[in-house]
């Protein structure tokens, strides 16, 4: 792997790993932890702890991690792959990684699903990831 291809790829990685890892943490330990205050305290908690420097990192590494995704693919020669399972899981994974930072520079209330499926897109992502990894399927 040319090193212009692998620091692409690692910074990928690392992104992904922040976004998701962040998601993970809010769903999985911040919002039950809240949960158990009552309302008016944990509104104000999660608006201290939801800030505005939060949604920047977090816009920060999801749009990292889409730029380095489609910037790795086009390095990698993926516009040749594109009729390939490859090329084929390349663009569904680049469409639904758009799609997520799209839904995230949404400031509007959103409906409780669409934030289900949000979160529910991080394993459909991470297993395109891990079958374009092994050439596809």
């Amino acid at each position: 792997m040319a090193w212009d291809v692998f620091i692409v790829h690692w910074l990928h990685v690392a992104f992904g790993i922040f976004w998701a890892g962040s998601i993970a943490f809010t769903r999985v330990t911040l919002f039950p932890a809240l949960a158990t205050l009552p309302k008016e305290q944990a509104e104000a908690a999660r608006g201290s702890l939801l800030t505005a420097k939060a949604r920047q990192i977090t816009l920060i590494t999801a749009g990292g991690t889409v730029v380095t995704g489609i910037l790795r693919g086009l390095m990698t020669g993926v516009l040749d792959q594109l009729n390939t399972s490859y090329g084929w899981i390349f663009i569904l994974s680049g469409v639904l990684g758009i799609l997520m930072f799209v839904f995230l520079l949404n400031r509007v209330p959103t409906p409780a699903f669409l934030r289900t499926v949000y979160v529910a897109a991080f394993p459909v992502i991470f297993t395109m990831m891990v079958l374009m990894r092994f050439g596809g399927f």
